[in-house]
């Protein structure tokens, strides 16, 4: 370890709550709640939010898309649609990386939750013909404004012609548009409930909530080892 980290490791552990502003703490809070969800649960994608959103709101069956093209920066392509097994995943590894799949899922389904990655799921051949129907390419521009925006555009054209596009550049999450601490909360809730029934993700909650009061992190783990093994 160099010297530049050995302070910096000195440093944080010294760090006592009362040294931190109040909102620091709350966003630190924030954060695992978000990460804990996510770490039991799944994780969505800004093209994946946006076919979700698509789904509830435009009336337009599956069978009715011709087309869906997602047009969105170098690094999301290159992670979620290059490679082959991510236009047909075998694996939840493989499939809660690959953009055609959560895409295709969020239009069948309108929203991508754990169920999403059961493995019969995800080799589901329902799922396939909407895979097909996808292109996923990155549009330069947005590389270009990447990581200051996060820009998707997701344009879906059905059998009678119709065009419906939507975009943005500041996904929900991004720190130009971030969740509520309800929406925190609330997605926790929605990835864990095979994990954490009510009970115990009003504990997990209750943990993570009042952190900065709590002696120890044992209540925190504790709420989380009696929830996967009871």
């Amino acid at each position: 370890m160099d010297a530049t980290t050995d302070h910096l490791v000195e440093y944080a552990c010294g760090l006592r709550d009362e040294d931190l502003p109040p909102d620091v703490v709350h966003q630190v809070k924030r954060t695992l709640v978000d990460t804990l969800g996510c770490a039991v649960g799944a994780r969505d994608a800004e093209p994946v939010a946006i076919a979700a959103r698509a789904a509830s709101r435009v009336q337009v069956s599956v069978g009715e898309i011709a087309s869906v093209h997602v047009a969105t920066y170098g690094e999301a392509v290159r992670r979620t649609a290059k490679e082959p097994e991510k236009w047909d995943p075998r694996t939840r590894e493989t499939a809660d990386h690959s953009m055609p799949y959560l895409v295709a899922a969020s239009f069948h389904d309108g929203h991508v939750t754990p169920a999403t990655f059961a493995p019969a799921r995800i080799q589901d051949p329902a799922l396939r013909p909407l895979i097909g129907k996808l292109t996923v390419v990155e549009e330069p521009e947005f590389t270009r404004r990447y990581p200051a925006e996060s820009c998707t555009r997701v344009e879906l054209t059905t059998v009678d012609g119709r065009r419906l596009t939507a975009e943005t550049a500041y996904p929900k999450g991004h720190h130009r548009n971030p969740l509520t601490d309800a929406e925190v909360e609330a997605k926790f809730r929605g990835l864990t409930p095979w994990a954490l029934d009510a009970p115990r993700g009003d504990r997990v909650l209750a943990a993570a909530w009042n952190l900065e009061s709590a002696p120890t992190l044992d209540g925190l783990f504790e709420s989380l080892v009696g929830s996967a093994t009871s």
